[in-house]
Formats: structure tokens, sequence, C-alpha cells
């Protein structure tokens, strides 16, 4: 299942800039070639010369609508319910941050702390959905389980060190780890860089959607990590989805291992397991979903600032490839089992 997307991709844009720096080489060679090949017999006319396309992508704010802007009037909080994260038009992956403090969307502008980059986001809902299969960066070791102490595994950032433009964002967080974010139509690549000395550890949490998951499933390799995450239940409906994903690194795990509700298993590579909704998610979505059909929406989104994209060194990298969307209905078992890797 594809989902439309309402941001332009910088992919996009990207791949045309450079696509016509190709052309132009080729052009050139194909010119000479000619020229050699023919100079005794014909004279060849001078290519014309074409107007420059100007690169529109450069004018979006990819954090329009991650604040509200007014009242809500029941779509969600009052703002435009959008994700900051790279996208390209119709993509299948949208990475994105997401706050600890959330709305529909998966970011509050307003929020300091991150969670998870996860994989899946829409904008404009209303309701929350999708945030499947979360990564997240930590510095330092996994020592109490995720899944009872959350809040030891989030880290702060300041918008100083944000970057976002359309087709990508890049951060550095206040734990010292930088991560940066693209996407292509299918796929998303990721590069996570770590403070020279400090443990390097990245968790995955395939049981992560923010709407919950009847069911997931995890398998971790020297290089990789694959699995499928179940869930649904938009706006409280009762629909279902099964996301499959394949992560693959640049370099091999020094460690790996998971966790499950309240316990860390080192050495660990599969795992299944649901996890329920938070009851904050739950309550929201019920409520959204009992709201007016015909409610007006928010105008005048509060435009927060662009940042420009700094520079930075490799650390890791990680390709991850969003395979389909199936429909199923599945009990959920209000189990919680994460996954950690770590370099």
């Amino acid at each position: 299942m594809r989902r439309r997307s309402n941001s332009l991709g910088s992919g996009r844009a990207t791949r045309r800039a450079t696509g016509t720096s190709l052309l132009r080489s080729g052009g050139v060679l194909l010119t000479a070639l000619a020229l050699a090949v023919g100079s005794a017999a014909v004279a060849v006319a001078a290519p014309r010369a074409t107007a420059a396309v100007p690169d529109l992508a450069q004018n979006v704010d990819t954090f329009l609508g991650t604040q509200p802007g007014a009242a809500d009037q029941g779509t969600g909080g009052g703002a435009g319910n959008n994700f900051p994260g790279a996208d390209v038009p119709f993509g299948m992956v949208q990475w994105s941050p997401d706050t600890v403090s959330s709305q529909p969307g998966g970011y509050f502008y307003q929020d300091n702390r991150i969670m998870g980059f996860s994989m899946t986001h829409l904008s404009g809902a209303g309701c929350f959905t999708y945030q499947d299969i979360p990564f997240m960066p930590v510095v330092g070791q996994v020592t109490d389980s995720p899944a009872t102490d959350p809040m030891h595994y989030i880290s702060t950032f300041s918008h100083a060190n944000e970057s976002a433009s359309p087709g990508f964002y890049g951060v550095t967080l206040d734990s010292g780890a930088k991560v940066e974010l693209t996407t292509t139509q299918r796929t998303g690549s990721g590069r996570f860089t770590y403070p020279a000395g400090q443990p390097a550890t990245l968790l995955v949490n395939a049981s992560g959607s923010i709407s919950g998951t009847t069911d997931a499933n995890v398998t971790i390799g020297k290089n990789f990590i694959s699995g499928w995450a179940s869930s649904g239940m938009f706006c409280g409906a009762g629909d279902h989805y099964r996301v499959y994903f394949y992560a693959q690194f640049d370099q091999n795990f020094a460690s790996v291992g998971t966790w499950h509700n309240g316990s860390v298993t080192p050495n660990n590579t599969t795992q299944n397991g649901g996890r329920p909704a938070s009851p904050a998610v739950t309550k929201a979505n019920a409520a959204q979903a009992k709201a007016t059909v015909g409610a007006k929406a928010t105008p005048n989104a509060t435009t927060a600032p662009r940042s420009r994209r700094p520079p930075g060194r490799t650390c890791a990298r990680s390709r991850f490839s969003l395979l389909r969307r199936v429909s199923e209905r599945r009990p959920a078992d209000g189990l919680d089992r994460r996954r950690h890797v770590r370099r």
C-alpha cells in the first residue's frame, strides 16, 4: 500500500541536479566525438543554450504544521499534524523523528525530547497512526529494559542543531549522537555518528508503532535486522496492516540482544510479540474518532524556523527497505518485545 505524501522530496531535487550534471558531461563528450569523426566532412552546429530550471524545493519549510497555531477544532491539537523528516512524493518511507510529547504526525516542535526515528508517518491525519519501526541511537549500554524505563533512552536536542529540507533530516542529539536521514521511493538511508570512545548502541523497536502492535517479529544478523509489525486502529477504527522491513548496515555488530517487557536478553537474535498502545494514544484516538466530520481545518499553523544542513563525518550507515503492507486481523497479546544492537 502506498500512501501519498504532501512533502516535496529534496532527494528528487538532488537527483535532478545530479542528472543535469551527468547529461551536460555526456553532451560534451558526444559533441567532441562527433567533431572528431566528422570534422573533415561536416560542420556541427553549436548546442542551443537552455534556461536554467529553478530549484523550487529550496523554498519548502518542512517544519510547517509541527506546532499548534490556533485552538483545536477537533482535528488534533490545532496544528497541521505534519512531520519534518525525510520523504519523497508518493514514497513508502517517511523517516522522521518522534518527540515524547507527540501529536498526530509524530513531531511536536515545542518538545526538545526525541524518543526515536520511525519509518512511517502521515501528515495532516488528525489521529495517531503509523510511526512504525523506530530507530534510536544511544550513547551507552542497555542496562534496564526500555519497556520499563523508556525515559532513560530518550535524548534531548536543540533546534539549533537540527536541519531539515525536502528529502533530508538531520540532528545532533545532546547525547552526542548525530543522525542523518534521507529516502527514495521505497527505501531510506541513515547515517549514525557516535562520540569517539563511547559505547555506540542502536535500539530498534519493532513493536513500537504509535497505535500499538497486535504482533511483531525481528531477526538480527551480523550486519542486518529484518522483521515486520502488525498495527492499525486508525482513529479508533478496526483497520489493520502489516509492514515489513529490512535494514542493512555498513559494518558488523559488536554485540546484539533483545528486551521483552522487563527483561534484557544479551545475544538473543530473534523475537516475536506485540505491544498495546499507550492509554494516552488510545484515549486521543477515541476522542478524535467522535469529532464532527465537518470540523473546520485549523488555518495559519505557526511556522518554525528552518536550519541549514551541517557537514559531518560518518560512523555508520544504515539502508532501510520498506517492502509491503497487507491486511490482517490478529488479537493483541499485550506483550512488549523490542530489540537492540550495539556496534
